[in-house]
């Protein structure tokens, strides 16, 4: 991650996300994890070939989400744990690679599910729901690339230009003379915290 160069500040509808940010990433991290109010698996359609060859790679990734699902992901999802936890048959996440056009969203969730390359949690909290944007990549040496911002985990929030919404990111790291103090390790340790309420 640290011969990446990267951008501090992205606008979703000047700039591509995916491509600056994630993309770039996700060929040199090797966990993926992710705090969204919303996750909808069509977000795959936008990074296929780099999320699988990811997940080949022996990546990871841990998702937080709200419990504001959409019915196919939350019925695939149950599907996915529930072949897990039986030995199920496990898609072979190399065959999905091989004809990245024809992937459907739902069918990679449980690929990446059932390979335990995907660990999907949902916050349930008093009140309303989990609703922070916030991630973070990390490499074998201990590299993190951290950033807060809008956009959910979903197709309409990640897509660049006219096509989604219009969301903001900001990006810090760990290495250089960076402001990794004041703000991404705040970001990294808020959705560590997240994840884990005991720390």
């Amino acid at each position: 991650l640290a011969s990446l160069q990267l951008p501090t500040y992205i606008k979703t509808r000047k700039e591509d996300v995916i491509e600056k940010l994630y993309k770039p990433c996700l060929r040199n991290a090797r966990i993926y994890v992710r705090g969204a109010g919303y996750f909808r698996s069509s977000v795959f359609r936008l990074m296929t070939e780099d999320l699988l060859d990811f997940c080949i790679n022996k990546g990871r990734i841990i998702l937080l989400t709200s419990t504001e699902w959409g019915r196919e992901d939350y019925e695939s999802t149950m599907k996915a744990y529930s072949d897990y936890e039986d030995n199920g048959i496990r898609e072979d996440l190399t065959s999905l690679l091989e004809d990245p056009e024809t992937v459907e969203p739902a069918r990679m969730l449980c690929a990446l599910i059932q390979n335990g390359n995907l660990d999907l949690r949902v916050a349930v909290l008093r009140g309303d729901i989990y609703h922070k944007k916030l991630g973070y990549f990390q490499d074998d040496d201990g590299n993190v690339v951290a950033f807060s911002g809008s956009g959910n985990e979903t197709l309409s929030a990640l897509k660049p230009f006219d096509d989604g919404n219009a969301e903001s990111f900001s990006i810090d790291w760990n290495w250089g003379d960076g402001s990794w103090e004041k703000f991404g390790k705040n970001w990294k340790e808020d959705l560590d915290a997240s994840l884990d309420p005991r720390q």
